[in-house]
Order: structure tokens, then C-alpha cells, then sequence
């Protein structure tokens, strides 16, 4: 698995964070399997794992020698035994990965963490442009700069959506495991999850079955549009905030610059070569992104105003608040009623 107990360890001389969740993952991904296939899938995967990890150390005709007797054992498997052996494989180099992305992630905090700005963030980039052209010009690019990322369907991207999530909540799961402050029944209970999560991920078909349509594929980037950009895009902006005017006053006034980035998205409406793309196909992927921008929308207004609960004796509204809340109430007279009947002295 993972790790490969008496035989050569892969993860040895790894970062000592990295190593904890390759060993956790590599234990659960094993129970897992020796619950749900047997003790010789388990073997098959430990033995495809060191043959390569050996392979990797030799050059020249040792590496070509190896190599054919690694293609020969592969060749000898009964095509069931194969497929299972290659899916649980990708299984684990999917963990692999996981585990690799949270190192980075991790790593690139405690960077953060030591006081001067990490190579390349945007701490370091504003300060190097600041040093080199000032404020006023710092201030003036912020001005007039526009960047428009356009969101494109990946036609080779076989892998399913359902395993992006999987993937996701066992990231979570190694997040939560990591706290210091997590008592033993939490941590038993994650532990549990953990090993339903890679259960699930075992028993989940890795590819898709069918081609995706056009709309298919616009409400996959959609969906993985709300879990990390619609998210990520306030925390920049936030983040630049702080590079330019520091945590004291970041916040306490509009931001030093216009809302410089907007998206754009090719998906459902690229048209070359492509003939399931018609005007039909891009006006329903138009309307399924525009449901999702909303939505989203919607649900960060609704968790905004949750929390304003600011009453009008302490916080009076201004005189721009009571005009637009006066205007609300005339188009919309039931649903500010409703809002009313529930907080009748808390404008905001």
C-alpha cells in the first residue's frame, strides 16, 4: 500500500506532516480493500507498488530487465484480477495526491505564518511593486488592470464528479484529523468517517460510462465554480486588501481598488468542430450558469443578513439604507412584511 511495512518504505524521508497521512490513508485504504476484495488484491497492490518503487532506482539494462518482468507478472493476472489491481492503484495514487496537495497547502501557511511575505504571494508582489514605482503608480495600475479568466470543458477529463467529491470530504477529514484540540470520541468518529469515505471511494466508479453532453459539462464547471472560485475570489480580494493598507484598517473602509477580475466560459458555447453545440445548447448552458451565479448569490446575501442583527436603537440605518428599504417595500410589500413580523426594529 502506501507504506510497505518490513519491505522499502516509500514514504521514508518525507516531511514528517506528509508521512502522518500517508500512513493513515495507507492503513485505511488497506482495510478497506482486505474487507472488500482479500488478502491477495492487498498483495497485489504491495508487490505492484515495490517493483515499481525498484524500478525507479535502476538505469540502463537492470532498468530493462526489470521492466519486463513487471510488463510479464502484469500480463499473467486473470483480467479480473487486472482490473481490480488497476483500480485500486488509482485509488491510491488518487490518495497519493491528496495527500501531496494538503503538504503544499500546508506548508505554503507555515511560510505565511513567519512574519515576511511568501515568494510570489501577493504581500510579496505588492511590496515589490511598491519599492520599484511607489504608491501613487501601485495605485494607479490597481485602477486601470482587468483580468477575465474564461472557464473551458476539458475534453479529456475522464474522471467523475463524484469522485472529485469523495476526494474532497477525505481531504476535509485529514484537515480535522490534524487539530491538536480534537477529543478521543471526535477523533475515533473521524476516523470512521475516514474509512466510510475511502469505502465509498472504492465502490465508486472511476470513469464515467458515457461521453458527457455539452450541458453536462456546463453544470459540472458550475458546480466546481461554487466549491472554489465563487469562494476563492473574495479571499484574494481580501488578501490584496491586506497587502495594500495592512490588517488595521483592512476592512474598516472600501477597498483601494475597483473589482478588478470577472469570469467568462466557453463552456456550452464553443462551437469549432463540436456539432452537439447549437443556439438551444448555449442559451440552457447560459441559463444553467446564470442559476448558479444567483443562487450563490443569494445564499451569501441570506448568511450576510442573518448576521445583522443590529437593532435600530444602537445602530440607527442611514438615510440611503431607509430609502432603498422604503422602495423594497413598495415592490416587494409581502416578503418585507414577513421580514418585518420577524425583526420589526432591525433595519440593516
Amino acid at each position: 500500500m502506501l507504506e510497505s511495512g518490513s519491505r522499502r518504505d516509500p514514504v521514508e524521508g518525507l516531511p514528517e506532516a506528509l508521512q502522518v497521512d500517508l500512513r493513515r490513508l495507507a492503513r485505511v485504504l488497506e482495510l478497506v480493500l482486505q474487507e472488500s476484495a482479500g488478502a491477495e488484491l492487498v498483495e497485489s497492490v504491495e508487490r505492484l507498488l515495490q517493483l515499481t518503487l525498484r524500478l525507479r532506482q535502476l538505469r540502463g539494462e537492470p532498468a530493462a530487465e526489470a521492466t519486463r518482468a513487471l510488463e510479464a507478472w502484469v500480463a499473467r493476472l486473470a483480467p479480473g484480477r487486472a482490473g481490480a489491481l488497476a483500480r485500486a492503484f488509482t485509488i491510491h495514487l488518487h490518495l497519493v495526491n491528496l495527500c501531496e496537495e494538503r503538504h503544499r497547502a500546508r506548508t505554503l501557511r507555515e511560510r505565511s505564518r513567519a512574519g515576511a511575505p511568501v515568494p510570489e504571494s501577493l504581500g510579496a508582489t505588492v511590496r515589490e511593486l511598491r519599492d520599484a514605482h511607489g504608491e501613487q503608480a501601485l495605485r494607479q495600475l490597481l485602477g486601470r488592470i482587468s483580468v477575465q479568466p474564461v472557464l473551458t470543458a476539458h475534453p479529456t477529463e475522464a474522471r467523475r464528479r463524484a469522485v472529485v467529491d469523495s476526494l474532497r470530504r477525505i481531504g476535509e477529514l485529514l484537515e480535522l484529523l490534524e487539530s491538536p484540540t480534537l477529543a478521543g470520541p471526535e477523533r475515533a468518529e473521524a476516523e470512521r468517517w475516514l474509512r466510510e469515505q475511502v469505502t465509498i471511494l472504492w465502490r465508486t466508479a472511476q470513469l464515467r460510462q458515457t461521453a458527457p453532453t455539452p450541458l453536462d459539462e456546463v453544470r459540472t464547471v458550475a458546480a466546481l465554480f461554487d466549491d472554489t472560485l465563487f469562494q476563492l475570489l473574495p479571499r484574494f480580494y481580501r488578501g490584496l486588501e491586506l497587502a495594500l493598507v495592512g490588517p488595521d484598517a483592512a476592512g474598516t473602509a472600501p477597498p483601494p481598488f475597483p473589482a478588478f477580475l470577472s469570469w467568462g466560459s466557453w463552456v456550452g458555447g464553443d462551437r469549432e468542430g463540436n456539432p452537439s453545440v447549437t443556439a438551444e445548447v448555449t442559451r440552457a448552458g447560459l441559463a444553467i450558469q446564470a442559476d448558479h451565479g444567483l443562487r450563490a448569490l443569494e445564499e451569501e446575501a441570506l448568511r450576510v443578513g442573518r448576521t445583522l442583527t443590529l437593532s435600530r436603537a444602537s445602530t440607527p440605518p442611514s438615510r440611503e439604507l431607509q430609502a432603498r428599504l422604503e422602495r423594497d417595500r413598495r415592490r416587494l410589500p409581502q416578503a418585507a412584511a414577513a421580514i418585518l413580523s420577524r425583526a420589526p426594529s432591525e433595519p440593516h
